[in-house]
């Protein structure tokens, strides 16, 4: 039986992810080519997991692995700068994590397609992989606000 914190972040993500992935994969106004790399992305994972997938339940799990509640942001004050833990809001949680991922596919030098490239983050997060760019960088972004967890009763 789910909890009902499960139950109201599927019900988030199942409204919003396929919308918002398909945002992030747009490139000058062709919305056509992102479904359709988003097409790719789920054909090639259901190829590599043996069954069919469907896109909400694989997003839930892609997104409930990189799922992270603090990040820390740089402020300025008296020519000072403060890196300060502050929580996130279910939007911010999403573009922090579709950010890592866009930023990993761009950086990537591999020569082959981008569904390829985004298929095998997704592929390496749903298995836990220390390999994976994205679980590394969410691992950086928590290891920073531990550092920086001194500072938490700043407010501008």
């Amino acid at each position: 039986m789910e909890s009902k914190r499960i139950k109201k972040i599927k019900m988030f993500y199942k409204i919003n992810l396929c919308k918002r992935f398909t945002n992030f994969l747009i490139k000058k106004g062709k919305k056509v080519k992102a479904y359709k790399i988003l097409k790719n992305v789920f054909i090639i994972l259901s190829n590599r997991f043996k069954k069919i997938i469907y896109n909400y339940s694989i997003f839930f799990r892609f997104f409930f692995n990189l799922d992270t509640f603090v990040e820390s942001r740089r402020v300025k004050s008296k020519n000072q700068m403060y890196f300060i833990p502050i929580l996130l809001t279910k939007k911010r949680k999403v573009y922090l994590i579709l950010s890592w991922l866009t930023k990993i596919t761009t950086h990537n030098s591999l020569k082959m397609s981008i569904s390829i490239k985004i298929a095998l983050e997704f592929y390496l997060v749903l298995l836990k992989s220390s390999f994976s760019k994205c679980i590394f960088l969410k691992n950086m972004n928590n290891k920073n606000v531990l550092q920086n967890r001194s500072k938490m009763h700043y407010r501008w």
